[in-house]
């Protein structure tokens, strides 16, 4: 199943939000510039996350992802202000494009094994951002992926990188 913006929008979320089981699926925008959240907890069932899903949670400070998430849209958490630490699902192969822009307060990110390619501007203006290491090999570091993360000290990668284009960082 599907979960539409209309269900976000219905039950008049905020505080710490828990999705039951039986979404695969969050679509395009379903959560975004929704303020007042500031954790969420995905279903064990969940498989893809849409573009935007969660652009604009500003408060949002926590969110558990299943291991079986599979894909994540370009610019899902962009612009959430408040999240400060992300466990990816260790499956995820991709961070897509701007996933997460504007992330102020990011300060670390983990299950980054199985990636193999960071998008442009994936981590764009994480200013909080100081240490990401990467374990297997990684094909592309899209433009601007790390742009503006004025904190970064430590970059890993413990695989190969194939291609960094240009301005990555």
């Amino acid at each position: 199943a599907v979960l539409r913006r209309s269900y976000a929008l219905n039950n008049h979320l905020s505080g710490e939000v828990v999705i039951p089981n039986g979404f695969t699926d969050i679509e395009v925008s379903a959560f975004k510039d929704m303020k007042n959240i500031t954790k969420i907890v995905l279903p064990k069932t969940l498989l893809h996350i849409d573009e935007r899903a969660f652009c604009g949670c500003e408060s949002l400070e926590e969110v558990v992802l299943p291991e079986g998430v599979e894909s994540i849209g370009d610019e899902a958490f962009c612009g959430c202000r408040a999240l400060e630490n992300v466990r990816l699902p260790f499956g995820l192969r991709v961070i897509s494009r701007g996933l997460f822009k504007n992330c102020l307060r990011l300060r670390a990110v983990t299950g980054l094994r199985s990636v193999q390619r960071i998008e442009d501007g994936a981590f764009w203006n994480c200013r909080s951002l100081a240490a990401i290491e990467f374990s297997g090999k990684i094909e592309t570091v899209g433009i601007y992926a790390f742009y503006r993360c004025e904190r970064l000290e430590k970059l890993s990668f413990k695989g190969t990188v194939k291609c960094l284009k240009s301005h990555c960082f």
